[in-house]
């Protein structure tokens, strides 16, 4: 049997492309591609994150969900999300494994996480 893998992330929103510029400038990632009126996204390392637009009118709950990106250097990296004005949740803390943790959250709200490894 093989091993499932993570196909996508889709993220809805009523500012798709504003959410999409949001990760790209703080991931330092290429400028996302556009799938029609409603969606735009890209890929990172095999999986695909998108947003998708929503009518202002749905309810868009967020839930206990949050995604987490591996990165190189935490330090340029949540510096460049500071730039974006992400909402800082927790500063960049070095873990008892070695890791070095920050948690943050999106324009909408989204919670999303920094993970850099030991070295």
């Amino acid at each position: 049997m093989s091993i499932p893998t993570i196909a996508a992330i889709l993220i809805e929103t009523v500012r798709p492309r504003e959410l999409a510029e949001f990760y790209s400038l703080g991931l330092g990632l290429a400028k996302p591609q556009p799938s029609g009126e409603s969606h735009i996204g890209f890929d990172i390392d095999g999986v695909y994150l998108g947003f998708e637009r929503v009518e202002a009118a749905k309810s868009i709950q967020h839930g206990p969900v949050s995604v987490w990106f591996y990165i190189d250097d935490i330090k340029t990296v949540f510096g460049r999300f500071q730039q974006a004005n992400a909402a800082i949740i927790e500063n960049p803390t070095l873990r008892p494994n070695g890791e070095t943790l920050a948690i943050l959250s999106d324009p909408d709200g989204n919670i999303f996480g920094l993970i850099q490894k030991k070295d």
